[in-house]
């Protein structure tokens, strides 16, 4: 069986570790009925549990064109599991403009693009 989706990762990845739901649930930080509905794929995670997820499947099931600024920022939230609001915060901006910036709408002043482009490097230093 070839995984297609978050939740048959999730599934084939729990029975070749022989663990319950339960369990884990646990591992995730996440609610038992949350993880059955991942499960099931009848809903998607919140972007704060994709840092869980890929550590709890070994690989990342979220690929990222790391070419553009808008695609750094959004990647570098899903590895951290970071709204838009906690990355924002970083910045020292708005989480509206996170996501407009995200969405290719507008772009950052000069001195924020800056700002962003230190907290970005620090993840490909580590």
């Amino acid at each position: 069986m070839h995984p297609q989706t978050l939740g048959e990762h999730l599934l084939k990845r729990r029975l070749y570790l022989q663990l319950s739901v339960q369990e884990v649930a646990v591992i995730l930080n996440t609610s038992l009925p949350t993880l059955r509905s991942w499960e099931n794929n009848q809903k998607k995670p919140r972007i704060r549990d994709f840092s869980h997820i890929t550590t709890f499947l070994g690989y990342s099931l979220w690929q990222f064109d790391s070419s553009s600024l808008e695609a750094r920022m959004k990647e570098y939230r899903f590895k951290h599991g970071l709204s838009a609001n906690k990355f924002a915060g970083l910045i020292g901006v708005s989480e509206t403009a996170i996501l407009k910036w995200e969405a290719g709408k507008t772009k950052p002043s000069e001195t924020v693009e800056t700002k962003l482009h230190r907290v970005l490097e620090k993840q490909t230093d580590r």
